[in-house]
């Protein structure tokens, strides 16, 4: 009489059968291991900078118009060729960066903003428009419409930046018997009204800070076709400066 076969191969085999899966999810594993330790040893400095000019180029679509105009200025020069700005020892993409500003400030006139770069910080006023009526805290349509564009671009990069709102006044006398004494504590007044705005519209606070310089000494808009009372009112204005992490406390 024969003997039954012993299922000896078939056990054997079902042994092994998920093995494979074990060789892959430590493969996995490694690999994750290897992503986390390339990007934590990335220096934050180059990390900074490839975010603020991802931020630059953000800002510069404020404006179709003067986005275009950047591009075609690359587009016109060979790669590895733009010229660098000075003081600019950054890679290629800190050139781009540079294009742009050049491009935000020659058409200035044309786009309500002007963007300025100051070493590491970026300087954005709004040389058309007037953000408060005389003697007043309160934001006018309009400087809340310039504001909003502005938070629609700037806002992803908030987190990694310090938001300057400087405020100034017209160079008109403060009345009698107002909550302020003088025009430097109105434009203070005039940067918290900017504050509370940008951080009801996702900016958080702090992230930010204020200054009041009192009396603009400069004249908004660049014209010269226009009246006093249009140059007192372009003097009522908010500038921000926007300042890396790690430039200052």
């Amino acid at each position: 009489m024969r003997r039954p076969r012993r299922p000896k191969d078939i056990e054997h085999a079902g042994d092994h059968e998920g093995s494979w899966a074990i060789s892959y999810g430590d493969m996995i594993t490694l690999l994750l291991a290897f992503f986390i330790i390339f990007f934590s040893i990335q220096t934050p400095e180059k990390v900074r900078k490839v975010l603020n000019n991802a931020m630059i180029a953000s800002l510069a679509s404020l404006d179709p118009k003067v986005e275009e105009k950047a591009r075609q200025k690359n587009s016109e020069e060979p790669y590895g060729h733009q010229k660098q700005s000075e003081g600019d020892q950054g890679p290629s993409t800190q050139k781009d960066g540079g294009q742009v500003l050049k491009a935000l400030s020659m058409k200035a006139e044309k786009t309500g903003i002007q963007i300025e770069k100051s070493g590491e910080k970026v300087v954005i006023s709004f040389p058309d428009t007037s953000f408060f009526s005389s003697g007043n805290t309160d934001l006018t349509r309009d400087g809340q419409k310039e504001l909003d564009k502005f938070v629609a671009k700037y806002l992803p990069f908030s987190g990694q930046n310090r938001l300057h709102i400087v405020g100034y006044s017209d160079k008109r006398p403060v009345p009698g018997g107002r909550r302020y004494h003088d025009n430097l504590e109105l434009s203070v007044l005039r940067a918290v009204a900017a504050q509370r705005y940008l951080q009801n519209a996702g900016i958080p606070l702090d992230r930010t800070r204020l200054a009041g310089f009192g009396v603009s000494q400069t004249a908004g808009s660049q014209s010269q076709n226009i009246s006093d009372e249009y140059q007192l009112a372009l003097s009522r204005k908010i500038v921000l400066i926007i300042e890396p992490e790690g430039d200052g406390k």
